[in-house]
């Protein structure tokens, strides 16, 4: 088998949430390759069940292969490309049977994922900390809290020798008990050296400052003290907080500002100090600032609400950050007024301020909504919406948060971005992102809503008298009538929710699609190509009965096992999976 590079594929993440990748990025890209460590499993179908499902996969394989490759599309403009012994699966007689690529004629019924799987348990919450922190988006970033006083005062412990014993609780005991405790000892035949050694120290001089009141002992050294001599706790003595404990518990005007204070630089922080972090009780009292901003602080977690998803969306199809990396812009025309109360409110999700509109001079027609908010623009940033157009993709968030905020995000991205066609017939949502185009289908599969892809070729157009150079472009259009009743919470708002009404009691009509179940349907195939391959190729084992889905659209495909014409095998462990 194999996949060529790009062939998109719906991995499984640690938490069981679903993120979109390509193949060949996966192992081509620095910070990619990175967030294979939490990678588990791949979205499957399930050729017995006929169903999808997902599946827990140890590895990913890549190869060196030399022989033909086949690219296939469908209808619904779906498409995939892979070696020519790799197996697909065709419906024939109510049962998927398997077939080599290079054997599938033009007619051929194809089986593709028709619904996608949601986690079992949605993404509720963000955790800005670790976000930014391994997205590389900590910069100028302040963390605040408690627990951060108490690391660092655990971190400044063990840059202290050993000996001193800084971490550990003292005793502080009268001097006339100590007196008491010393005549025990030499009653006994104890001398300082002897017992010294009983309880973890080298010289008699340190039982000599412990009974002469020069310094207190460890706790724990005062317990092996006691039960050398046979003696029970005293009543008089007192349990003394570690030096450690006293340092974090110092505070002043400047406290922050200390090697041991309640606050750090993020980005100071390593990979054992955030699990450290982790494990305290009180690790939801953190909370972040920019550099001299520490008014504007933000809570460590972020709850994934519906506005703070419908801002999301918005922002995929009309933000932009400014030049200082600090303001969210969105960038609106007249017709997206009606619009504006609502994603005012969302904006108010960030939780750093209040969005202000600007009307620019000479422009009637054109609003600028703008708010401050640093963190919220690294938070953007690192979930993946931050680059230009033709890298926008759908955060992986998205694919993993619960309906409801899918369904906010969706009806933003379109409100901004979609075409709100007056008659009603169909619903598009034009780019010029591949991984965009790509990441809708499978959202929208996620609903059960099977949507057709349209690509543009780019071209040289006259605008206003002046030549202007286009990009490929992709509309992703969903035109039947189970679709637009499954996505009405989409076009509620659109000014033409009218017509849309009226088409979706218009009578169901038949569609490419063969249902093989409630989340598997077969395509016919419109086209089969045959050409001479050599690069790289990549699969991923999944076990007897299952089906990796890949490519565009989610066809069901699975390795023939043939390894003619390879050369080169490598071997990539998956994060959190033994195999």
């Amino acid at each position: 088998m194999s996949l060529v590079p790009e062939e998109p594929l719906f991995l499984l993440d640690a938490r069981d949430g679903f993120v979109f990748e390509r193949t060949g990025a996966l192992l081509g890209d620095r910070e990619r390759l990175k967030r294979l460590r939490s990678v588990r499993g791949v979205a499957c179908g399930d050729i017995a069940g006929l169903s999808v499902a997902s599946a827990r996969v140890p590895r990913l394989v890549e190869e060196t292969y030399r022989g033909p490759a086949v690219r296939v599309r469908t209808a619904y403009g779906r498409s995939l490309t892979v070696t020519g012994d790799r197996l697909l699966f065709v419906h024939s007689h109510g049962r998927l049977v398997s077939r080599r690529a290079v054997d599938l004629q033009v007619g051929d019924l194809v089986a593709l994922g028709r619904r996608l799987p949601r986690p079992d348990e949605p993404c509720t919450e963000i955790d800005l900390v670790r976000l930014l922190w391994e997205r590389g988006h900590a910069d100028a970033v302040r963390v605040e809290g408690e627990p951060i006083r108490r690391l660092l005062a655990l971190k400044a412990a063990r840059r202290q020798p050993a000996m001193l014993r800084r971490d550990e609780e003292r005793v502080r005991l009268p001097r006339e008990a100590w007196k008491r405790l010393a005549r025990a000892r030499r009653a006994r035949g104890i001398t300082g050296t002897d017992m010294a050694q009983r309880i973890g120290y080298r010289q008699a001089c340190s039982i000599s400052e412990f009974e002469t009141c020069r310094s207190l002992p460890p706790a724990k050294a005062f317990r092996a003290y006691l039960g050398a001599l046979g003696e029970q706790w005293p009543p008089e003595a007192v349990i003394v907080a570690s030096q450690v404990d006293r340092w974090a518990a110092v505070d002043s005007a400047n406290a922050r500002y200390r090697a041991i204070s309640p606050a750090t630089w993020l980005a100071s922080l390593d990979a054992s100090d955030l699990r450290w972090l982790d494990r305290q009780p009180d690790k939801r009292d953190l909370v972040l600032y920019t550099r001299a901003h520490r008014e504007g602080a933000v809570p460590r977690f972020r709850a994934v609400t519906t506005e703070l998803c419908y801002a999301l969306g918005w922002y995929l199809a009309e933000g932009s950050v400014s030049s200082r990396g600090a303001r969210l812009n969105y960038s609106l025309g007249v017709d997206d007024d009606r619009y504006l109360p609502g994603l005012r409110a969302a904006i108010a999700a960030f939780g750093e301020g209040t969005a202000a509109l600007h009307m620019p001079k000479g422009r009637p027609k054109s609003r600028h909504l703008y708010v401050q908010a640093p963190i919220a623009v690294r938070m953007i940033k690192a979930l993946g919406l931050g680059g230009t157009a033709l890298a926008k993709r759908i955060p992986d968030l998205i694919f993993k948060c619960p309906e409801e905020c899918q369904q906010a995000f969706l009806e933003g991205y379109y409100l901004g971005d979609g075409t709100k066609q007056t008659e009603g017939r169909r619903l598009e949502f034009g780019t010029s992102s591949p991984d965009l185009a790509v990441g809708l289908l499978h959202l929208l599969a996620q609903f059960g809503v099977v949507a057709s892809l349209f690509r543009r070729p780019g071209g040289v157009f006259t605008i206003r008298g002046e030549a202007v150079h286009t990009q490929p472009s992709f509309a992703v259009v969903i035109t039947s009538v189970q679709g637009l009743q499954k996505l009405s919470w989409l076009w509620r708002q659109a000014p033409s929710a009218a017509a849309y009404d009226r088409r979706i009691s218009d009578p169901v009509r038949p569609g490419h699609d063969e249902w093989v179940s409630d989340t598997v349907m077969s395509v016919p195939v419109r086209e089969v190509e045959v050409f001479d391959y050599e690069g790289p190729v990549y699969d991923v084992p999944v076990g007897d009965g299952y089906a990796v889905i890949a490519g565009t659209g989610g066809f069901l495909s699975r390795s023939s096992g043939r390894r003619d014409a390879r050369s080169g095998r490598r071997v990539l462990r998956l994060g959190g999976v033994r195999g």
